[in-house]
């Protein structure tokens, strides 16, 4: 089995920041979001969390594959 896409990280990033965006990343996707959006979404809702707003702890990350 191969994987469709990567979600990968173009820098060393913060371990509680990635941690927190993956839960969110996987929450959207059990609700049904493609890909592309849950990471799009999971970035914002990070974002909005005053700790993590710099761009330093979410905008390191990247789909590579399918979006969908």
């Amino acid at each position: 089995m191969t994987a469709k896409s990567v979600l990968a990280s173009l820098w060393i990033v913060d371990d509680e920041a990635t941690s927190k965006l993956m839960l969110y990343f996987y929450e959207y996707l059990k609700e049904g979001k493609i890909r592309s959006e849950a990471l799009k979404l999971a970035q914002k809702k990070l974002l909005e969390e005053p700790k993590f707003s710099h761009p330093y702890y979410w905008s390191a990350f990247e789909l590579i594959g399918e979006w969908r």
